[in-house]
């Protein structure tokens, strides 16, 4: 056989190989699935630190997000004053400044909700061990629907600024 000949037959073998083995991993049934209630798997104590570490991180670069809002305001506010004095209106960008701000307000709100639940560590020991499984799976899951509320409130307002901003300077 040639070289190019006795690489297409080991490429065809390889190929071959790999969707069996593709197969018969798809096809192996997995622990998460032999559970009572299959829709949600459960997580060990183990994960629960993990998780509960990840969400106070999440939660610290929330909060720096959060403060930097004020920089975007304060940006959005001189340009506003200096259209003003060059005589344009300004109506559309006041108004999508105050939606931003409320926009914050509630990501606020919901990130306050987040660190007072990660703050209060219900299941969890000072050095973020599992002392209470369900009172840390509850803490976890509460914190991690206020760190998505927040993500999603502060990310809305933020794509609403910035479609406003250029919605106005195509405008003019």
């Amino acid at each position: 056989m040639t070289f190019l000949r006795k690489r297409k037959w080991v490429t065809g073998l390889l190929v071959l190989g790999l969707v069996l083995m593709g197969t018969l991993l798809w096809n192996t049934p997995t622990p998460a699935l032999a559970q009572d209630n299959p829709g949600r798997a459960t997580p060990s104590g183990a994960n629960l630190e993990i998780f509960y570490e990840r969400e106070q991180l999440v939660a610290d670069r929330q909060g720096e997000a959060l403060q930097r809002t004020g920089d975007a305001v304060a940006w959005v506010e001189d340009l506003i004053a200096r259209l003003q004095d060059e005589g344009f209106d300004t109506a559309d960008l006041e108004a999508a400044l105050a939606t931003y701000q409320n926009g914050v307000a509630d990501a606020q709100a919901a990130h306050g909700s987040a660190v007072g639940i990660l703050n209060a560590h219900a299941g969890f020991d000072n050095a973020g061990n599992v002392t209470d499984f369900s009172q840390a799976l509850q803490t976890v899951r509460d914190a991690g629907q206020y760190l998505r509320e927040t993500h999603l409130k502060l990310r809305g307002a933020n794509l609403d600024l910035r479609q406003a901003l250029r919605a106005w300077r195509d405008a003019h």
